[in-house]
């Protein structure tokens, strides 16, 4: 929670790059999400998964599940940001 933890230095570098994706037509809706955001969520691919695949299914399911369950957005680095149902709404490049 951003009241708890200080964690709004890092949600502000999230918004300050999204800021800079004007060419990505969601960029202005997921800025004023990250700057309204109350809690965030991380979750870390391990490095040594002994099944790649199962555990990017396992952490897709996680991720659709729990913005679903709170009306959230989530995003994977180095591929972009999505909604609970798996829509891209921002490409990474």
């Amino acid at each position: 929670l951003t009241v708890e933890d200080d964690l709004r230095d890092d949600l502000n570098a999230f918004a300050a790059e999204l800021e800079t994706m004007n060419h990505e037509r969601n960029h202005q809706m997921l800025m004023e999400r990250v700057i309204q955001t109350k809690q965030l969520i991380v979750l870390r691919k391990p490095t040594d998964a002994p099944n790649e695949v199962a555990m990017e299914k396992l952490l897709t399911t996680c991720c659709r599940w729990l913005t679903a369950a709170t009306d959230g957005v989530y995003q994977v680095d180095s591929d972009g940001w999505y909604a609970p149902d798996g829509t891209q709404l921002l490409k990474e490049y």
